[in-house]
């Protein structure tokens, strides 16, 4: 069995060490997609309610992602911060969402988790077979 969810969500973000302008702080309206395939369902018949994948999703809307070490954290403190301990690219934004997921989850066969970052550009960040027997 599998589900989609499709959602999009407004941040900034900027990327330390990069030599061109992405070091800069900037937005993008990201559109993301989680696929969840999982032989087991709930008393529910869910895979996993939708509303707990938009929860871990909206962690990260319109919300500034910067990463740990990143000297803007102080200036900005005040305002609503993700930290995250990797930079915060499209690549790291969409394996911590596949992973926070997997936290919620005893049993599953794959997820995958794509962030757009653009019309032309996305990461893709996959999970696959954790099943447990217990």
């Amino acid at each position: 069995m599998k589900i989609v969810y499709k959602t999009e969500i407004s941040s900034a973000h900027r990327i330390l060490n990069h030599k061109g302008k992405c070091k800069n702080l900037h937005g993008h309206n990201y559109f993301v997609i989680v696929e969840i395939e999982s032989d087991e369902i709930d008393e529910n018949g869910f895979i996993i309610d939708f509303l707990e994948i938009k929860k871990i999703i909206n962690e990260l809307d319109h919300k500034v992602i910067l990463q740990k070490n990143d000297p803007l954290i102080e200036k900005l403190k005040d305002e609503n911060l993700f930290i995250m301990e990797e930079s915060p690219s499209c690549e790291n934004i969409s394996k911590i969402i596949a992973i926070k997921i997997s936290q919620l989850l005893k049993n599953y066969n794959r997820i995958k988790v794509r962030v757009w970052e653009s019309r032309r550009s996305y990461a893709e960040f996959e999970l696959a077979n954790r099943l447990n027997f217990n």
